[in-house]
């Protein structure tokens, strides 16, 4: 069984109308339901069955609710990828910062510099 199918068997289980059904009922009815929600990740259909296991019915809520209720916390995800700040290809740096690895560079290269010219041609 995969994740999707093992979230929606949980789901049913909460649900007294549908946790009397046999296994081959069980099976096609999520199979049904998954070919509807197979766009979604695992991760938003559990989090989208998770606010149904605290309604108070009998019944387990239609592929149709399930859906709608992905697709409302996967806006919600795209939304919050969104506002954060875009990657940026370079760190931020303080001029302070800058001038003092410029002068530490240059030093470097100034003892490398001499230290080649004591040590002459190979």
């Amino acid at each position: 069984m995969d994740e999707k199918a093992a979230i929606l068997m949980k789901l049913f289980m909460c649900f007294p109308s549908t946790t009397g059904l046999n296994e081959e009922t069980s099976a096609m009815m999520v199979a049904s339901y998954l070919e509807t929600l197979s766009t979604f990740s695992p991760s938003v259909l559990s989090e989208a069955c998770d606010t149904f296991k605290r309604r108070a019915t009998r019944f387990a809520p239609s592929v149709g609710e399930i859906y709608d209720r992905c697709a409302e916390v996967n806006h919600k995800a795209i939304q919050a990828r969104k506002q954060l700040p875009p990657p940026s290809d370079k760190p931020e740096r303080s001029e302070e910062e800058r001038a003092r690895v410029q002068q530490r560079f240059q030093a470097l290269l100034a003892e490398l510099k001499a230290t080649s010219a004591m040590s002459g041609p190979l």
